[in-house]
């Protein structure tokens, strides 16, 4: 048996001692993505893949154990220690790296060894990304933007389609997002009629109102889901929405080919969970090929999707625009 198996098989067993089932969850989720996350990050970096799979695999077992997150980085590095002695299936040196990424990997503004960023890194890589409806903390916010830095997840903005064109050829696919009913798995609308079902549900009002009616009812609801549409509005663009949400053009998430699709995944997946929880569409993909003597209107600024998940919805949606 290798030995990051044999780890995983001892770390399996201590979970499995978690009376909460939800809690125990939580905890395979998490040491299992952030020893995921380790290992891509070692890879990218040129460090030790196995050992940085094993540190994340025992970085939070402590606070597991016991139910508690004080002090656990620092008594969790002891935990490992003991748990390495017992297992014997490191020497000396590699215990102290991993113990040493353990004790540290709570420090996030601090810089630490190699393999101390590493965990740290791999753990709010984790943090951010199971659950991209979540806030960023604070202390996490500059290294979630150096990782998205470092992998090439930073959002590409255009001033304009000019500049767009200049750079890309205009023989690419490219994706708009579309309101998908579940039943038929027929298209109803775009994303902007979309978001206008979302608040005609969230606040009782008749269909066929105005975006400003339905904006200005919302605002006087107490619902968590309301801020967060509001932001997706005002980065999506062409819709109305409150003075403090609204968006500068040269910072909404531009149109662009399935190469930059990374960044625009997390407001994708918001949406989608919004429009799944208040209407009866899903979010669905279209393509559209650009030739060389074709041009994207000025103002047309839409989500981003991969091709992928477009072919998923091919056989339903070979046509590009609807009527909404």
């Amino acid at each position: 048996m290798g030995r990051l198996k044999e780890l995983r098989k001892y770390v399996n067993n201590e979970l499995n001692k978690m009376e909460d089932p939800d809690e125990r969850i939580s905890a395979v989720a998490h040491l299992y993505g952030v020893s995921l996350a380790a290992t891509m990050l070692a890879k990218a970096r040129g460090l030790n893949e196995e050992l940085a799979a094993m540190a994340a695999m025992l970085h939070d077992l402590y606070a597991y154990k016991s139910g508690s997150y004080d002090d656990h980085a620092h008594k969790g590095a002891e935990l490992a220690r003991e748990i390495l002695n017992e297992l014997k299936i490191t020497d000396e040196c590699e215990t102290e790296i991993i113990c040493s990424a353990i004790y540290h990997h709570d420090d996030k503004l601090t810089v630490d060894g190699s393999m101390d960023e590493l965990l740290k890194d791999a753990d709010v890589i984790h943090h951010t990304m199971n659950d991209s409806s979540k806030d960023i903390k604070e202390k996490e916010q500059a290294r979630y933007d150096s990782i998205i830095d470092e992998l090439g997840l930073k959002p590409i903005y255009y001033d304009d389609f000019e500049s767009f064109d200049e750079d890309y050829p205009m023989e690419t696919i490219y994706y708009r997002v579309e309101g998908i009913d579940k039943n038929t798995e027929e298209s109803k609308c775009g994303y902007i009629t979309v978001c206008q079902l979302i608040l005609c549900e969230i606040t009782s009002l008749p269909p066929g109102l105005t975006s400003e009616e339905y904006v200005e009812k919302a605002r006087g609801i107490d619902n968590p889901d309301i801020p967060v549409l509001f932001e997706l509005m005002g980065i999506l663009g062409d819709m109305y929405v409150p003075d403090e949400y609204e968006v500068d053009k040269d910072n909404r998430i531009c149109l662009c080919n399935d190469d930059y699709f990374g960044f625009a995944y997390p407001f994708f997946c918001k949406l989608d969970s919004l429009t799944q929880k208040y209407t009866r569409l899903k979010l669905g993909y279209l393509e559209f090929c650009l030739d060389n003597d074709e041009k994207l209107y000025e103002d047309d600024e839409q989500l981003v999707i991969t091709k992928e998940i477009y072919l998923k919805h091919k056989s339903e949606l070979d046509y590009m625009y609807f009527e909404e």
